[in-house]
């Protein structure tokens, strides 16, 4: 769910955009409605806590909760059903997103300015109080239900990293000196128009170099190969090939910073482009 809610909303914090606030030239993020019963035990719950943390990572700390009231019927309230009493566990969650909330009185005004130092990217793990008796390994790590490392020796060896099998889960990868990378994977494939296979790709562009980068560039040599693509802009290609450049909303807040990565995607008739990646 991490790689999804970065994908598709949350994605301008990956271009150098975090730390700032609101009219400082950043865009401002923020969920604008999320919340449930969260029982103990449920699925909510565990789903709860792993956006609760994926906020924290990122730096995400201001969303509207829904709701207050206890008579929504498919998430309850802040509140008991006596419209009273606070639903501790759920108050304790918020807090731990947001420990240093904008707090206002019953006339609008604020009461205490939020922001400042709990503002910065935690690093630390939810408390432990909110996590008790919830698996909080990543999905397919330690304590995530998988099979141990043993058992999946004889897979891995039975398909060798060089066996070009094309399919869902392919990864193929791309680098320029200049600390620039891309790495692709196949999310999903298909039989395309006449019975051509299709696939379905994140393309993630990687700025490991020093410096901001702005002209940046990725290409294939066939464009015949592309159906579509997304979160990227189209350029012309050199050589009769297909290239793409930086989404139009990482240029505007001044391209990829050090250390920060965009991604992009596609459908491809093909399961692994020749990419090249440059500055432009």
């Amino acid at each position: 769910m991490p790689d999804i809610w970065t994908r598709q909303w949350a994605h301008p914090v990956l271009c150098g955009c975090e730390g700032g606030r609101p009219g400082e030239g950043v865009p401002a993020i923020v969920p604008g409605e999320w919340g449930g019963r969260f029982e103990a035990g449920s699925l909510e719950r565990a789903w709860a806590l792993a956006f609760a943390q994926w906020q924290r990572e990122t730096g995400l700390t201001d969303s509207f909760f829904w709701c207050l009231n206890p008579n929504s019927g498919d998430t309850g309230g802040l509140l008991t059903d006596d419209w009273a009493s606070p639903q501790e566990w759920k108050l304790a969650l918020l807090a731990a997103i947001n420990p240093a909330p904008t707090r206002f009185g019953r006339d609008g005004g604020v009461v205490e300015a939020g922001g400042g130092a709990p503002y910065a990217r935690p690093v630390r793990p939810l408390p432990a109080s909110l996590t008790a008796g919830v698996d909080m390994a990543p999905r397919g790590g330690a304590g995530g239900g998988g099979p141990p490392a043993t058992a999946a020796a004889p897979a891995a060896a039975a398909a060798p990293p060089s066996a070009p099998a094309a399919g869902v889960g392919l990864e193929a990868a791309a680098s320029h000196p200049s600390g620039l990378t891309l790495t692709s994977r196949v999310t999903s494939s298909w039989a395309g128009p006449g019975g051509r296979p299709a696939y379905q790709m994140d393309v993630t562009i990687t700025n490991g170099g020093t410096a901001q980068a702005r002209d940046v560039a990725w290409s294939l040599p066939d464009p015949a190969l592309v159906d579509q693509a997304w979160n990227c802009e189209r350029a012309a290609g050199g050589g009769g090939g297909a290239s793409f450049s930086l989404p139009a909303w990482c240029l505007q807040a001044g391209g990829l910073a050090p250390g920060a990565s965009v991604t992009a995607g596609g459908v491809f008739f093909e399961a692994q482009p020749a990419w090249s990646v440059r500055p432009a």
